[in-house]
């Protein structure tokens, strides 16, 4: 036996002594042991709960990536369609253009005409001389 556990011994002591403080140390030892389940209780509580929270976590994860996937397909699609209609608009507008150079071209060659026809009827010839039309001088 070493040394403190003599000292901490009593010698010869009152019985009554001696199981009260065996009462003292039981009930201490009581307390330690309910403190302990209730730890126990409170850590398993927790283990509980960062079990469904890493589920939680998981699932949202899971719905993220989906709507990712989901989001990236969309914007596919809205980009095809509005590469669609951006197409669509500048064929549209290259076809008019081109009518409308076309009505130009004809219009250039209507006035054109017109023009060469009017200076042929300015000029008349009589005879071997060639004469200004009536009032043109």
């Amino acid at each position: 036996e070493s040394v403190d556990e003599i000292d901490a011994m009593p010698t010869r002591a009152n019985p009554r002594l001696v199981r009260d403080e065996n009462e003292r140390l039981k009930q201490q030892l009581d307390e330690v042991k309910q403190s302990c389940l209730l730890l126990n209780h409170q850590i398993e509580g927790s283990e509980t709960i960062l079990a469904k929270q890493k589920d939680v976590i998981l699932d949202l994860k899971q719905q993220l990536k989906t709507q990712e996937v989901r989001h990236a397909k969309e914007l596919r699609a809205l980009n095809d369609a509005h590469s669609q209609v951006l197409k669509n608009f500048v064929q549209k507008h290259c076809t008019q253009v081109q009518g409308l150079e076309q009505k130009v071209r004809s219009l250039q060659k209507i006035v054109s005409s017109s023009l060469y026809e009017e200076e042929e009827e300015e000029v008349v010839v009589v005879g071997d001389r060639k004469q200004v039309a009536a009032g043109k001088e």
